[in-house]
């Protein structure tokens, strides 16, 4: 056999065993969380679950089945509009933790509420979970007024998260003219086309669903290119996210995105629909969260926004359980079955308040 060939077979034979030996590693010290994403460009030049879609989340904590239906929402049902004149329909809008990642369906949020809301009100409720997961505050409002207000629903429920302020510079979706909120872009699709083009392939496909070191990878690289983007965006924008020369001024990332929720609580009542905040609390160690949202900031800018923090009922959860977590702590770090419990119920106590 020609050196070359030989040369050539024993770099091949390398490579693959440095991968595999990359994956057993991984495997055995160190499980990285299998939270494969389907998504696709929808029609409102943004990312939306791939309609009809079935998958599996793992880690070294659940395995969680996903199922997506026709309208792209991770839900066995169809909703139809115009919805029934006794139901009512509650549009919720978030990322990956209004989606539901690290919990069945059944233990979701939007699930749970349903539940609990029927139960209270006597009337069939039906929650509309339009949750991307990596969306920001722009995603959802173009979401909120092509797709949500269409359901006709009662409530929108938005979720805040710590990753919000950035992701709403990153996206270059809209920008502040002063205090006048505009549309700069018509897209948002960061490497959608690619990854189409990709899970094109049905070996790509089983290697994204499959291998931990595919996974380590993807989630490192990306955390990589989300920072880059945010820094480069900001820089454009004149902007470091940072407050400016006065301590006390609202950093320009936090005054988009609260004006972008603003707008969806103007969308939403001019059509006199109610509007709630859900915020996202970080989890620095379990037992131990912290709110996120920017309560001073909205209040020196004038907004003013029903918010639910679940901070007091992730403690009495706690408590009342033997200290069980609230949020996963090897896995992506969402919300556990407690936590999803917790949320809703703060959500239900917000809307139906004890007497």
């Amino acid at each position: 056999m020609p050196s070359i060939i030989k040369k050539i077979l024993l770099s091949c034979f390398a490579v693959v065993w440095s991968l595999l030996a990359a994956e057993a590693y991984l495997r055995v010290f160190a499980p990285v969380g299998m939270l494969p994403r389907f998504i696709e460009e929808g029609e409102h030049g943004i990312r939306r679950n791939i309609p009809g879609e079935r998958y599996v989340h793992s880690s070294a904590e659940y395995r969680v089945d996903f199922s997506i239906n026709s309208q792209g929402i991770r839900d066995p049902r169809e909703f139809e509009t115009p919805k029934a004149d006794d139901v009512l329909r509650i549009v919720l809008l978030g990322d990956s933790f209004a989606m539901g990642y690290g919990v069945s369906y059944e233990d979701s949020v939007p699930a749970r509420l349903e539940r609990a809301l029927s139960a209270r009100y006597a009337r069939p409720v039906e929650v509309v979970n339009l949750g991307v997961s990596g969306f920001g505050t722009a995603e959802e409002l173009i979401v909120l007024e092509n797709e949500g207000l269409s359901f006709e629903p009662d409530l929108v429920i938005a979720y805040w998260h710590a990753s919000d302020p950035r992701d709403n510079v990153r996206s270059q979706l809209y920008e502040l003219a002063g205090d006048v909120l505009v549309r700069a872009n018509d897209t948002y699709l960061p490497a959608v086309a690619i990854r189409t083009w990709l899970f094109s392939f049905p070996a790509y496909r089983w290697i994204a669903e499959h291998s931990q070191f595919y996974n380590w990878i993807r989630g490192d690289g990306g955390r990589l290119a989300r920072q880059l983007l945010f820094t480069f965006n900001s820089m454009r924008a004149g902007d470091s996210g940072k407050q400016g020369e006065h301590s006390d001024e609202v950093p320009r990332n936090i005054r988009l995105s609260l004006a972008l929720l603003n707008r969806m609580r103007e969308s939403c009542a001019e059509r006199d629909i109610d509007f709630l905040v859900v915020e996202v609390p970080t989890n620095p160690d379990p037992g131990e969260y912290k709110s996120t949202f920017p309560y001073e900031a909205a209040s020196e800018l004038g907004y003013h926004f029903d918010v639910v923090n679940p901070i007091q009922m992730f403690e009495r959860s706690r408590e009342t359980n033997n200290g069980v977590l609230i949020y996963w702590q090897r896995s992506a770090g969402h919300w556990t079955p407690y936590g999803t419990a917790a949320v809703t119920e703060a959500i239900v106590e917000r809307l139906t308040p004890s007497p």
